[in-house]
Protein backbone atom coordinates (compact mmCIF):
# COMPACT_ATOMS: atom_id res chain seq x y z
CA UNK A 1 0.00 0.00 0.00
CA UNK A 2 1.27 3.37 -1.05
CA UNK A 3 1.82 6.01 1.92
CA UNK A 4 -0.62 9.21 1.78
CA UNK A 5 1.71 12.10 1.50
CA UNK A 6 0.52 13.29 4.66
CA UNK A 7 2.25 9.97 6.55
CA UNK A 8 5.61 10.54 4.77
CA UNK A 9 8.31 11.71 7.45
CA UNK A 10 10.27 14.79 6.30
CA UNK A 11 13.76 12.51 6.37
CA UNK A 12 12.22 10.02 3.81
CA UNK A 13 10.92 13.09 1.84
CA UNK A 14 14.76 14.50 2.19
CA UNK A 15 15.98 11.65 1.05
CA UNK A 16 13.69 11.43 -1.89
CA UNK A 17 14.86 14.54 -2.80
CA UNK A 18 18.33 13.82 -2.58
CA UNK A 19 18.45 10.60 -4.50
CA UNK A 20 16.71 12.67 -6.86
CA UNK A 21 18.80 15.38 -7.26
CA UNK A 22 21.63 12.44 -7.66
CA UNK A 23 19.81 10.85 -10.63
CA UNK A 24 19.19 13.78 -12.37
CA UNK A 25 22.77 15.51 -11.99
CA UNK A 26 23.88 12.09 -13.28
CA UNK A 27 22.03 12.04 -16.20
CA UNK A 28 23.31 15.65 -16.48
CA UNK A 29 26.96 14.66 -17.26
CA UNK A 30 25.88 12.02 -19.21
CA UNK A 31 24.17 14.16 -21.37
CA UNK A 32 27.03 17.18 -21.64
CA UNK A 33 29.63 13.90 -22.43
CA UNK A 34 27.92 12.72 -25.32
CA UNK A 35 27.18 16.21 -26.54
CA UNK A 36 31.34 16.56 -25.93
CA UNK A 37 31.67 13.58 -28.08
CA UNK A 38 29.53 14.16 -30.81
CA UNK A 39 30.95 18.08 -30.89
CA UNK A 40 34.99 16.62 -30.54
CA UNK A 41 33.85 14.13 -33.44
CA UNK A 42 32.06 16.83 -35.78
CA UNK A 43 35.75 19.30 -35.23
CA UNK A 44 37.27 15.99 -36.14
CA UNK A 45 36.07 15.46 -39.04
CA UNK A 46 36.26 19.28 -39.92
CA UNK A 47 40.25 18.82 -39.65
CA UNK A 48 40.26 15.93 -41.78
CA UNK A 49 38.51 18.40 -44.16
CA UNK A 50 40.93 20.40 -44.25
CA UNK A 51 43.76 18.64 -44.30
CA UNK A 52 42.84 16.62 -47.36
CA UNK A 53 42.04 20.44 -48.71
CA UNK A 54 45.89 21.23 -47.79
CA UNK A 55 47.05 18.20 -49.49
CA UNK A 56 45.06 18.84 -52.32
CA UNK A 57 46.18 22.75 -52.33
CA UNK A 58 49.93 21.35 -52.79
CA UNK A 59 49.59 19.53 -55.70
CA UNK A 60 47.97 21.70 -57.21
CA UNK A 61 50.35 24.56 -56.86
CA UNK A 62 52.72 21.31 -57.75
CA UNK A 63 50.92 21.37 -61.02
CA UNK A 64 50.85 24.93 -61.54
CA UNK A 65 54.47 25.23 -61.56
CA UNK A 66 55.71 22.54 -63.84
CA UNK A 67 52.57 24.30 -66.01
CA UNK A 68 54.65 27.64 -65.56
CA UNK A 69 57.96 25.99 -66.36
CA UNK A 70 56.55 24.38 -69.37
CA UNK A 71 55.25 27.62 -70.43
CA UNK A 72 58.95 29.71 -70.28
CA UNK A 73 60.17 26.74 -72.11
CA UNK A 74 57.98 27.07 -74.72
CA UNK A 75 58.60 30.41 -75.16
CA UNK A 76 62.06 30.67 -74.86
CA UNK A 77 61.60 28.00 -77.40
CA UNK A 78 60.17 30.59 -79.74
CA UNK A 79 62.62 33.07 -79.13
CA UNK A 80 65.42 30.81 -80.82
CA UNK A 81 66.67 28.59 -77.78
CA UNK A 82 67.12 24.77 -78.58
CA UNK A 83 64.78 22.77 -76.41
CA UNK A 84 66.85 21.43 -74.45
CA UNK A 85 68.71 24.96 -73.50
CA UNK A 86 65.30 26.17 -72.92
CA UNK A 87 63.68 23.58 -70.70
CA UNK A 88 66.91 23.56 -68.16
CA UNK A 89 66.91 27.46 -68.29
CA UNK A 90 63.16 27.18 -67.30
CA UNK A 91 63.55 24.65 -64.87
CA UNK A 92 66.66 26.45 -63.12
CA UNK A 93 65.14 29.99 -63.26
CA UNK A 94 62.70 28.99 -60.07
CA UNK A 95 65.48 27.31 -58.38
CA UNK A 96 68.19 29.69 -58.44
CA UNK A 97 65.46 32.46 -57.15
CA UNK A 98 65.70 31.62 -54.01
CA UNK A 99 69.12 31.23 -53.52
CA UNK A 100 69.67 34.68 -55.10
CA UNK A 101 67.04 35.70 -52.14
CA UNK A 102 69.88 34.68 -49.96
CA UNK A 103 72.99 35.49 -52.04
CA UNK A 104 71.10 39.48 -51.98
CA UNK A 105 71.32 39.10 -47.92
CA UNK A 106 74.34 38.28 -47.84
CA UNK A 107 75.98 40.36 -51.12
CA UNK A 108 77.65 42.91 -48.07
CA UNK A 109 79.46 40.46 -45.90
CA UNK A 110 80.88 38.16 -48.89
CA UNK A 111 82.09 41.50 -50.20
CA UNK A 112 84.49 42.08 -46.85
CA UNK A 113 85.23 38.26 -46.66
CA UNK A 114 86.81 38.85 -50.26
CA UNK A 115 88.28 42.05 -49.49
CA UNK A 116 89.94 40.49 -46.25
CA UNK A 117 91.27 37.65 -48.37
CA UNK A 118 92.43 39.52 -51.53
CA UNK A 119 94.60 41.90 -48.84
CA UNK A 120 95.68 38.59 -47.20
CA UNK A 121 97.41 37.58 -50.51
CA UNK A 122 98.66 41.19 -51.91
Amino acid sequence: MAKSPDSVSLSELIGGLVADVTGLLRKEINLAKTEVSEKFSQALNGVEVVMFGLVLAVGAVGVLLSALVAGVAAFLVTQGFTETSADALASAGPESWGGSKTLGSNRSRMKVQWQVTINRIV
